[in-house]
């Protein structure tokens, strides 16, 4: 496998994402210390200030404490073994971590987990955030990790979004996307743009006016597509202004765009582990 990050979801060759496991790769924040084990697991430090977020296994939104260790195991369903492995990433400068596949004559799956209250606790599916970081619009050419659903069930980083949504808004009410399958279109007079969100690019609804002017990343679409496409979805979500994406393919992205043009548009890649 190549050992640069090739903007995956946005560009990653069918061979290089075949080489990920079945639950898509994941994202680790600069400065993080990250140990591969010989039992086929690995294990994640990330720097102060960063959490792990996500979904147990009863779908409770969790966040790990600061300074808690992240251990990612490889599983091989089938005959053979996977491996973990990471790389830094050539466009967001990052560790991208996941599973081989390619000792496995069947389906690898990764398991994240951490010590909680004491007791081993499991993980559905997640990101590493910092909520020391308020959302602020993202400048062209800036790339980061999409957000993902359990942001949108954390309290905290709702209230982000919320005060920062209503700083733009002024009490005027947020619109309602048009809703298609796996895209939303903003309405008339209103763009989708990427809005730095605890160290992941968010999708926010915001009105032409306030951004113009500035310098953005906008269109009037944003959409979910599995890269490359495949028969499993990469599942739209919306939440409070919010378009987020829930992989259930191998690579995901979220893209924002013009019309129907959204390959040559602005595209994070959905690192979820």
């Amino acid at each position: 496998m190549d050992t640069n990050e090739k903007g995956c979801g946005c560009g990653c060759s069918d061979s290089e994402i075949n080489e990920l496991n079945e639950d898509g790769i994941g994202w680790a924040p600069i400065g993080s210390d990250i140990q591969v084990n010989p039992d086929r697991s690995m294990v994640i430090n990330a720097p102060s200030g960063w959490n792990y977020l996500g979904f147990n296994s009863t779908y409770e939104c969790l966040m790990v404490p600061g300074g808690t260790s992240l251990t990612i195991t490889c599983s091989c369903l089938g005959t053979g073994s996977c491996s973990p492995f990471y790389y830094n990433g050539y466009f967001t400068k990052s560790p991208i971590y996941g599973c081989q596949t390619s000792g496995c004559a069947g389906t690898c799956s990764s398991t994240a987990s951490a010590i909680m209250s004491g007791s081993p606790m499991a993980f559905l599916t997640g990101g590493f955030v910092n909520t020391s970081i308020s959302p602020v619009i993202m400048t062209p050419g800036e790339i980061l990790p999409a957000a993902f659903e359990a942001m949108f069930y954390n309290s905290a980083i709702i209230d982000m979004i919320t005060t920062f949504m209503s700083s733009i808004y002024q009490g005027a009410p947020i619109p309602s996307a048009i809703q298609g399958i796996n895209s939303a279109t903003a309405p008339e007079g209103y763009q989708f743009v990427w809005v730095n969100v605890c160290g992941r690019a968010t999708s926010l609804i915001l009105p032409e006016t306030a951004i113009a002017g500035i310098a953005v990343m906008s269109g009037n679409k944003s959409s979910c597509a599995c890269n490359p496409a495949s028969t499993t979805t990469c599942t739209k979500g919306d939440k409070g202004g919010a378009i987020f994406c829930s992989s259930g393919c191998k690579s995901c992205s979220l893209t924002i765009g013009v019309g129907s043009n959204l390959g040559a548009n602005f595209c994070m890649h959905c690192y979820q582990s």
